[in-house]
């Protein structure tokens, strides 16, 4: 099957490209991606002290700096959306140079509707360009294996110099990549002009790292690194998604934890299928052993630098490997247990997608509206994640971080704005003179409004 010239595969990825921007366009803005937006909006020396102090690198704030339109959800994702475009088309060329036809087609039907890739290549942060970059990079590994181009190696290089700019965790993919493709090339007359442009990489890498890297960072975490629970949660986030069951549904349910067993079982035995497919391709085991040294090295530094592994998100890297073991497993199994697999995934990402756009957990642009509808401009509102609200809403002085409320004595009437992660009776008692007369709430945001 000609991808080029196959006229439903086109219309697909058209019809795919439009829901994204749909999708752009209506889902609201996050957290991490209004602290972006804000902090960009600094002048440059101020938003460098920014970063210094965050745990992130600078590219996801200087693409905020340099491309944000306006104050719009679309305007701060145009730039993440054109880079999803540039995935899918490397997506296209890597699939084409490993996988048969059968196989091609089980990668898209994931790629398509997979939840997990269209909310984390849609929001403005970086692992919509960490996809881009493992997606692009495992191309053209592959590609210098069967043929070595001069060309392929350039582009190889380039890309590998974002991956310390864009997400630390991501760079032991890059790495173990260069260490594979220059230890199997140990013989060849291309030996020394990778190990030279390996050394540069390199030497970038801790240059970022030690102009940006904030030394003594601590980080709060809801896994047990140690455990390992990590890596099977990620598999099935990877595959479902997390707006149907999450970490903490699975902590506080057994129900859930029984779903979660099922399903992990059955993508494990098409894991397996793909495995055993890929050991039997040299090309293809080469690549998956570097991707198993990266990710055994990230489980021993989180051991040490918890954050490392804070969500399945900062594991994006690896989604191509589990697209293609995934693909080639799925194209091994029985008919009959493929298509209940396959129905079930498309009606679970379907709904996990209708979730996230009309059933959203934490929608600020809500709790804007019904302060603009029922606030007095003389009555204190305090917000639990201010940046989020203030995307939405033009905050004024009398907009205050709930961190900062005791500070102000001489409010009358309050609104207090908080999501599930907030414990008001534990941590804060200056309420204590005050009623409730107005309290709402949608998904995770809770709306009061006390009165003295």
């Amino acid at each position: 099957m000609n991808l080029l010239t196959n006229e439903r595969f086109l219309i697909s990825i058209f019809l795919y490209l439009v829901f994204k921007l749909f999708f752009s366009i209506c889902y609201p803005i996050e957290l991490d991606e209004a602290i972006s937006y804000f902090w960009s909006r600094n002048d440059l020396s101020t938003l460098i002290n920014l970063i210094r102090a965050d745990i992130h690198p600078p590219l996801t704030y200087l693409i905020h700096k340099l491309f944000d339109i306006n104050r719009t959800e679309f305007g701060v994702r145009w730039f993440y959306y054109l880079v999803s475009i540039f995935s899918i088309f490397f997506l296209k060329k890597l699939s084409e140079e490993v996988l048969n036809d059968s196989e091609k087609r089980y990668f898209w039907i994931i790629v398509l509707f997979s939840s997990f890739l269209m909310l984390r290549t849609t929001v403005a942060r970086m692992h919509a360009i960490t996809f881009f970059l493992s997606v692009s990079c495992s191309y053209f590994f592959i590609k210098i294996f069967k043929f070595y181009n001069k060309n392929d190696f350039f582009y190889f290089f380039l890309f590998s110099l974002f991956f310390p700019l864009n997400f630390y965790p991501s760079v032991s993919f890059i790495f173990f990549l260069y260490v594979f493709l220059i230890y199997f090339h140990r013989k060849s007359p291309f030996f020394n002009y990778f190990l030279k442009y390996f050394i540069i990489f390199i030497f970038f890498t801790f240059l970022v790292f030690f102009i940006f890297y904030p030394y003594g960072t601590k980080s709060h975490m809801s896994f047990s690194i140690s455990t390992g629970f990590i890596f099977p949660y990620s598999i099935f986030s990877f595959l479902y998604g997390e707006e149907i069951i999450n970490w903490y549904k699975l902590k506080n349910y057994s129900f859930y934890i029984i779903i979660f067993s099922f399903f992990i079982f059955l993508v494990f035995i098409f894991m397996w299928n793909g495995f055993k497919k890929i050991k039997s391709e040299e090309i293809l085991r080469i690549y998956l052993y570097s991707n198993v040294f990266s990710l055994f090295s990230i489980f021993f530094l989180s051991l040490f630098i918890p954050k490392l592994l804070y969500s399945p998100k900062y594991l994006i890297h690896l989604y191509p490997l589990f697209l293609l073991m995934l693909s080639k497993g799925i194209a091994e199994s029985d008919k009959y247990i493929r298509k209940a697999f396959l129905g079930v995934y498309l009606i679970w990402n379907f709904y996990s997608i209708y979730l996230m756009i009309f059933k959203n957990q934490e929608n600020w642009k809500w709790a804007s509206e019904i302060i603009s509808e029922h606030r007095n401009s003389d009555e204190y509102v305090f917000v639990e994640y201010l940046e989020p609200f203030c995307f939405y809403y033009n905050c004024d002085n009398k907009v205050i971080d709930f961190r900062n409320a005791h500070r102000y004595n001489n409010y009358n009437k309050v609104w207090i704005i908080y999501t599930h992660f907030f414990r008001v009776k534990l941590e804060y008692n200056f309420l204590k003179n005050f009623n409730n007369i107005f309290s709402v709430k949608k998904g995770n945001i809770r709306i009061f409004y006390y009165k003295k």
